[in-house]
């Protein structure tokens, strides 16, 4: 199972993973602004913070170096999987209006970034994924 990040915590080093030559267009990149698999990251996981444009922004903004290392080498920065909140959503957000806001400003700010593909993951309510995520 992948890590999952915070807003604040990536630390990947995709630059490095294309030095030593990994045999990808680009290492897989998942990419989960929220969640409520824990009741820290579940309290920020609301619909004012999805919406917000600056959120999208500061958190799509820390992908920069790893874009700019896949494309210096002349690859596709493509993120594999990403969705707004993981731990299969939250509701009154990600089965709101907002949700489609959120994927709207998404996909064009990362576009704006040079980010060539993004795979959304619609998902559906996984009930044996944890038997302590918030959402449950």
């Amino acid at each position: 199972m992948f890590r999952q990040w915070g807003m604040k915590q990536i630390t990947m080093r995709a630059d490095l993973a294309l030095l030593v030559g990994v045999p990808q267009t680009t290492p897989p990149n998942f990419c989960y602004q929220y969640s409520t698999c824990d009741p820290v990251r579940n309290a920020i996981a609301t619909l004012p913070n999805l919406v917000n444009h600056q959120n999208v922004t500061a958190y799509l903004d820390l992908w920069k170096p790893q874009i700019a290392a896949a494309k210096s080498r002349g690859k596709e920065f493509v993120v594999g999987e990403f969705s707004s909140v993981s731990c299969s959503g939250k509701e009154n957000v990600t089965d709101t209006f907002g949700q489609a806001l959120w994927l709207a400003d998404t996909i064009l700010y990362g576009g704006f970034l040079n980010i060539s593909r993004m795979y959304l993951h619609q998902g559906a309510t996984l009930v044996f994924q944890s038997s302590d995520q918030a959402n449950r």
